[in-house]
């Protein structure tokens, strides 16, 4: 029988004895303890990294044990043997162990036959996190601390917001992943909305897609426009693209209709915002962009703004006034 005791420092590695061998493995009939302290208000963080120890269902024969406490008598975290590799231990969740103190015992076991290359692992100090203080805001769990990957949750006061609404998560130092504020809500006007992290109000033309951005007054985000839409010049409303409109038979009026659908007809444009689709007049055509209206082909535009066919100016010119007779 072996029998160890350790300090936690910072980061160490055990295993079991004679590791790594790979034509000696661990020895025969062997009950070696590991016994891991650290400071009071501390935990253990125990992390395999590779199992090859004789397999039974359940881990009679050969095994490593993981109690919570200073000896056996402490509850039992884990019991392992078979051949396990990290990847294998992570997916299975087994490869990390924590202590709710401030001990930890690893006990080895080897009978009188069958054996193999063993256990390594790592531990490490693992600190508690203390309850924070946050102003207007209800925490909870109530307990003044909490362990690692453990978290708190804070809810605002009436009145207030939380920024950000994530949960605070314990890390391994004591510290949590995120700091959260309760501060008072605010209220953003049509074209803005409230950043979370900061609870301030942004500009809708301030995002990359700005143009196709808006928000009503009091938005937490700018929403983007549907199809065939575009923002206003105050992103506080969608309006229809030039080429597009808002309704037409068989659509719901809040969707665009681009005005060189079958439904709205091939001699139809509309400017920005319009509502409907306005039908070129004689003579006249649409853009490729169905934008505008533009003289179609052999027609060309009079200073009245209609088009005339060109035949038809060539007969009503007087070219035989203007002829001087020869002599």
């Amino acid at each position: 029988k072996q029998w160890y005791q350790r300090r936690v420092a910072i980061t160490a590695g055990i295993a079991s004895p004679g590791y790594p061998r790979h034509y000696n493995n661990y020895p025969d009939s062997t009950d070696c303890g590991i016994v891991i302290l650290a400071e009071e208000g501390q935990q253990i963080l125990l992390e395999f990294s590779y199992i090859y120890i004789e397999y039974s269902k359940t881990c009679d024969y050969d095994y490593v044990k993981v109690y919570d406490g200073l000896d056996k008598n402490a509850p039992l975290l884990a019991t392992l043997c078979g051949r396990k590799t990290r990847e294998d231990l992570r997916e299975l969740k087994l490869s990390e162990w924590i202590s709710s103190g401030n001990a930890m015992y690893i006990l080895f076991h080897s009978d009188s036959s069958v054996n193999d290359e063993g256990y390594s692992a790592v531990y490490s100090i693992v600190n508690t996190c203390k309850k924070p203080t946050i102003e207007n805001s209800n925490i909870s769990p109530t307990e003044e601390t909490v362990n690692y990957q453990e978290s708190y949750s804070v809810t605002c006061m009436a009145g207030y917001t939380t920024y950000p609404s994530d949960p605070m998560v314990c890390q391994k130092d004591g510290t949590f992943d995120v700091t959260v504020a309760c501060g008072i809500h605010i209220s953003c006007s049509a074209g803005e909305y409230r950043e979370e992290s900061t609870n301030a109000c942004v500009e809708c033309a301030a995002l990359q897609d700005a143009d196709y951005r808006f928000s009503a007054e009091g938005a937490d985000r700018c929403t983007i426009c549907g199809p065939g839409e575009e923002a206003n010049a105050e992103h506080t409303a969608c309006l229809c693209r030039a080429g597009w409109s808002r309704y037409r038979t068989g659509y719901s009026r809040h969707t665009c209709v681009g005005c060189g659908c079958f439904l709205c007809g091939t001699y139809e444009v509309s400017a920005e915002g319009a509502e409907d689709c306005t039908a070129c007049g004689e003579g006249k055509e649409p853009n490729y962009d169905h934008t505008a209206c533009v003289c179609s082909a052999g027609q060309y535009r009079e200073e009245s703004d209609t088009c005339v066919a060109v035949e038809e100016k060539r007969k009503n010119t007087d070219c035989d006034s203007a002829l001087i007779p020869l002599l």
